[in-house]
Parts: C-alpha cells; structure tokens; sequence
C-alpha cells in the first residue's frame, strides 16, 4: 500500500526494473498496453466506462441490473422471459418502469435501492484511478470509481453534471445520472430523449471529449446499445473524410464474433482470450483476472518519473539523466527565490512554472516559491 505519490512511483519503478509480470501476459498484451502508456503520457487518452468494469465490487452487468430491477416490479419468470424477447434495452426498462409506477415506485429510486448498498471499490477501479488521466465519462450510476479517483486529489475532481469546481484538475462525466440523484437516472428511451434536450451542453462536452482524445472503452460488450450508441456519434461526427486509424481502443474478455466487424475501423480491440464471449465454457473469470494485469502493466508503464526528483530517498531508482535533472531543477529554484529575483517572480509567464515546480515538490522549506504578487 502506497500513501504517497512518490511512494507510489518508486513502487512501479522498481517493478519495472524486475520485469517480474505473469507468463499469460503475452508479448501482445504488453505491446498494446505499451501503446496506451505513450498515448497517456502524451496526455493523449481519456476513459470511457460502461458497467463490466463494476461487476467485479459485486454489481450487475446492464443485462442483469434489467431483469432485477423487473424482479423489484414483481414480474412473473413468464413476464420477465417475454420482456427479454424486446431486443431493445431501452424498451425493457420502458416496460419495467410502467410496471413500478403502477406499483406507485420510480425506476431511478428502484436502481438506487438495488445497486446503493454496494460500497466498496475494486481493483479495476484502482487501477483505473492511477493512470494519469484528466477526463473520464462513464454511464454507470454506482460511484466506485469516483470514490477511487478522489482519495489521491478529493479536491481536483469535479463529477459533472453537477456542481463545477474551477480549479478542478479532473473532470468525470456521469453520462447516465448517478445514484446520488436517483430521479435524474437515464435508463428508458424517454429519458434518454429528455437528456440529449435538455443537456445540450454535456452533449457538446461528449462530442468533443470523443473526438480530441485517444479513448480507452472498458466494461462495454459489442453488443452493448451504449457502445453501439457512443461510437455511431463519433463515427458520424468524423464524417465521410475522417482520419485514417483508430479513434480508441476498447479493452474486452474475449472475441465479440461478427459484431467486432462493425466497428473494427474505429476502435481497435484488445482481447484478452482470442475465444468468443458467447461460447458457453467461456472462461470469464481467467480473462478478468487477465484484464486486471493487464491494467497493472499499463499503470505500471505510465509511472511519473517526476515524483521521484525530490529528495533524497529514492535517489538509487533514478537514471543519471534523471539525476541530472533533479540537479538542475534545484539549482533553478535557488536561484528564483532569492530576494534579488523578486523580478522574475513578477513576471507573466511566472505563474505557469510556480504551478510546474510545485507539482514536482520543488518547493523550498521556508515557502520563498511564490508568486510575484504573493512575495512582495
């Protein structure tokens, strides 16, 4: 357990050095989590998350939150099999949320009922939480992964729509509602209706979210409508003169058989079992285990070199360069917090490097680090 950023990174570090991952990571595997790790250390990749990545803290998949939220509406096992030939997942909520209310229930409240007692993050969460990331959207109601995110920043995240924080550092668009707000919950085609109306705004923010960033889908299956939904907009959005390559990568257990045919030009797929999802001795477990590494890797590859520059305490895992570095950085600041620099303090541009040093702890003990306006 790490409590601190730099702790953190000299952990990674070292795993790194040992190499010491399981064999079922083939060289594939690591290849692809190796490309993510650029495209996030580029400041590149964004998340998008739908509900397998919650099934591991004990929540239902899409599917199985529909047929317990009919099980709530207390629809007969002759109701509930005719309300899976509606192919539509939104026509069966519609259906669902026409019984509760002649039961005097609310569909939202009905799904916070089911999915709120459920508390405690998982390791997928985690592990989502640590890669260096600033923008995620998620159509899930639970807030596992919120809860995740916050306890390294609680002050730097703003969970949208709601209130926005100005000097948020993060931003996590709850697409579908949360179950804070149960009332606002978008599960029925009449509701997802009102949100594209009356959001507008979140709309835009998603649009350009998806077309500005390298997305990494998790917890979606091809034939998940959310999927389907999301990356027809893109593709619409791109147009007939898109460019070439993939405008995501989405991460799965096992092949999605035709349906990956459909979007093979614009997402590319990560497999972690080359068999189909269907098959009826599909091994789930071994491939969620195997997605969990794989995610483990990629943090790993994404560690942030620059919490290790202070001090003295890690100084064995740093390169020479990095040392070089290190060096020069703590020169710079010497020389900047001096009474005789009080005019490069004052400058324009000094603002954006006061927030650069102090996000690698370069920060003098007796507070001289401030800005021109502060230190006069």
């Amino acid at each position: 357990m790490c409590w601190d950023s730099a702790s953190h990174a000299a952990a990674q570090a070292e795993r790194v050095r040992r190499a010491d991952w399981p064999t079922d990571l083939t060289e594939q595997l690591r290849a692809e989590a190796q490309r993510l790790a650029a495209h996030a250390l580029r400041g590149e990749l964004a998340l998008f998350l739908g509900a397998g990545v919650s099934i591991a803290a004990g929540l239902p998949s899409w599917g199985g939150l529909l047929d317990e939220l009919a099980v709530r509406a207390e629809m007969s096992r002759e109701e509930r099999a005719a309300l899976a030939e509606l192919r539509n997942a939104l026509d069966q909520a519609t259906v669902i949320e026409r019984r509760l209310k002649a039961r005097g229930g609310s569909i939202g409240r009905t799904v916070a009922s089911a999915l709120g007692p459920r508390r405690h993050y998982a390791l997928a969460h985690a592990l989502l939480a640590a890669l260096p990331v600033r923008e995620a959207i998620t159509t899930n109601y639970d807030q596992l992964f919120e809860d995740a995110w916050a306890l390294s920043d609680p002050d730097g995240l703003s969970v949208l729509p709601g209130a926005i924080k100005p000097d948020a550092r993060r931003w996590l668009l709850k697409m579908h509602g949360c179950l804070s707000d149960p009332d606002r919950v978008v599960l029925t085609r009449s509701s997802y209706t009102r949100y594209d109306e009356q959001l507008p705004a979140l709309s835009g923010m998603v649009q350009a979210f998806l077309v500005t960033r390298h997305v990494l889908f998790v917890g979606f299956s091809m034939t998940d409508d959310n999927f389907h939904r999301i990356v027809d907009a893109v593709r619409r959005l791109r147009g007939e003169h898109r460019p070439p390559g993939h405008f995501g990568t989405a991460l799965s257990l096992g092949a999605g058989g035709l349906a990956e045919m459909l979007w093979d030009q614009d997402i590319r797929r990560v497999r972690m079992a080359d068999v189909p999802e269907t098959m009826a001795n599909f091994a789930a477990p071994e491939a969620a285990r195997r997605l969990e590494v794989f995610l483990d890797y990629l943090v790993s590859r994404t560690r942030d070199a620059a919490h290790l520059l202070v001090g003295e305490r890690f100084d064995s895992l740093l390169t020479p360069g990095e040392r070089q570095l290190r060096d020069a950085l703590v020169r710079f600041v010497k020389d900047v917090t001096g009474a005789d620099a009080s005019a490069i303090r004052g400058t324009v541009a000094w603002p954006q490097i006061e927030r650069l040093l102090r996000g690698l702890g370069l920060e003098p003990p007796d507070g001289a680090l401030v800005s021109g306006s502060g230190g006069e």
